[in-house]
């Protein structure tokens, strides 16, 4: 019997046991926005997952809006209301939680295609049932002025950008990471604000951990989350992350003045414009 064969074998009994999926969504007061969110996830196509609903103690309707749905998941969703340090630690907090295989985390602002998590499991599949890759989609962008783009990524990019210690191409919430993954090679750094994603998706890469490209939108993103809120306050994330790398003195200076100058022309820059550059670039 061959190896391949073996390992579809094994895999397969690991998935009897839990969910092939573990879908985590962090709250705080987004009673405007999570409803759509947790409609998403209760339109997949694929249903053997479970769903972790991390809120930070929310003032607003949001856990009403959560109680609502709940029972239309038949056991599937656990909800966790306590107070956080912030979106990375409570991120940590639902991974801790999960039972499930592959990990996807959806922000509460943003919202999964249906066929989202057969399109991870077929792209799984065909890797030969491989719990040792993340598995990175396409988003497809929302801008507040009604336009949208797809933003599509691949290991060229990923390539590109590592060289600048920057993920651009791969974006959060369209990534599924086996819970291997995490086991192994750690969680979010919650010493963060918004730029954790970054790290770990580095982590993963120069640790020569293989990343898959379904070639399909994951995820729906909308403009306004929390690192577009705050693109210059995730400056002294950068810099943690080129001490993570111990780069050297001149190249993070370097590096941190190009990063933070791109940050303030794109804050000036109109919406129109940032879309056709982006297709442009993307050409």
């Amino acid at each position: 019997m061959g190896l391949i064969k073996v390992s579809k074998m094994v895999e397969e009994e690991k998935m009897k046991k839990c969910p092939m999926f573990s879908i985590i969504t962090v709250c705080y007061n987004s009673e405007t926005t999570i409803e759509r969110t947790i409609q998403s996830v209760l339109a997949q196509t694929y249903i053997n997952y479970e769903y972790i609903i991390v809120d930070g103690m929310s003032k607003d309707r949001t856990l009403d809006i959560v109680r609502v749905y709940e029972p239309k998941f038949n056991g599937k969703l656990k909800v966790i209301s306590e107070c956080d340090n912030g979106i990375y630690d409570a991120m940590n907090k639902g991974i801790r939680n999960t039972t499930g295989n592959i990990i996807g985390i959806v922000n509460s602002d943003d919202w999964l295609e249906e066929d989202a998590l057969i399109t991870i499991l077929n792209c799984y599949k065909s890797n030969n049932y491989s719990f040792n890759s993340l598995y990175c989609g396409w988003i497809n962008f929302h801008y507040l002025n009604g336009d949208n783009q797809i933003m599509k990524t691949s290991h060229q990019m990923l390539k590109n950008w590592s060289s600048k210690y920057e993920m651009a191409g791969i974006r959060h919430p369209a990534v599924f990471v086996p819970k291997k993954l995490y086991d192994e090679y750690g969680i979010f750094d919650d010493r963060m604000k918004v730029m954790a994603d970054t790290d770990i998706i580095l982590r993963f890469y120069f640790k020569g951990i293989q990343f898959c490209y379904p070639e399909k939108v994951i995820s729906n993103m909308s403009d306004g989350g929390v690192s577009n809120k705050h693109l210059l306050k995730a400056y002294n994330d950068y810099r943690l992350i080129l001490q993570k790398y111990e780069v050297s003195k001149g190249k993070s200076y370097y590096l941190l003045c190009i990063w933070k100058l791109k940050r303030i022309l794109k804050s000036f820059i109109p919406t129109k414009l940032l879309y056709l550059y982006r297709n442009f670039s993307k050409a």
